[in-house]
């Protein structure tokens, strides 16, 4: 996922698993096989003596740069009051300096936004919950978000796994209006 906000800082989302794991050594962690050779394990370890190398860690999820591609700043996964989506897609920066995150995995139904720190700030659906396309609480495997500033609303593209349009409020995550849902209401 791509976004620019109001300073044309670019920000990215990329996703972690889908990196080669020797592009991130440092974040493997080798253990004794039975044979007594060592052997490769993944689990997000913090490097060190028993990793298979020394080089390359994998980046945050949320990856800011400015206009002349420098690394700004980096966050994003796992973290405590909100379910971090399975496989990351879209990220919008919205004018007030926010930032709104998507996934399209099989039980990513949730919507995130943060500040632009990586603060939490609110979470709309619950990862692993869907009830069809007519449901007003969640979604299912959304894309994208596009805020709307005047109306103070985010139009979600809920697109793979519903196949519609649904609308909130952008400060409470309320639920305002959908269309294009399998069910003809």
């Amino acid at each position: 996922g791509l976004s620019i906000d109001a300073q044309d800082q670019v920000w990215t989302i990329h996703r972690q698993g889908a990196v080669e794991d020797n592009f991130k050594a440092a974040d493997i962690k080798a253990v004794a096989a039975k044979d007594d050779e060592a052997s490769p394990t993944t689990g997000g370890n913090q490097g060190g003596d028993d990793m298979i190398g020394q080089c390359c860690k994998v980046a945050p999820p949320v990856l800011v740069y400015d206009q002349a591609g420098n690394l700004v700043k980096s966050w994003g996964g796992k973290g405590d009051g909100y379910d971090w989506p399975d496989s990351n897609h879209g990220i919008t920066a919205d004018s007030k300096g926010n930032v709104w995150i998507a996934g399209n995995g099989e039980k990513d139904t949730q919507v995130l936004k943060f500040d632009g720190a990586g603060k939490f700030i609110l979470q709309i659906g619950k990862h692993g919950v869907h009830n069809g396309s007519n449901d007003l609480e969640n979604f299912w495997k959304p894309t994208r978000i596009f805020p709307d500033p005047a109306a103070n609303e985010i139009y979600v593209s809920d697109g793979y796994g519903n196949r519609r349009v649904i609308v909130f409020d952008a400060d409470t995550g309320k639920y305002k209006r959908h269309w294009g849902a399998y069910g003809a209401k």
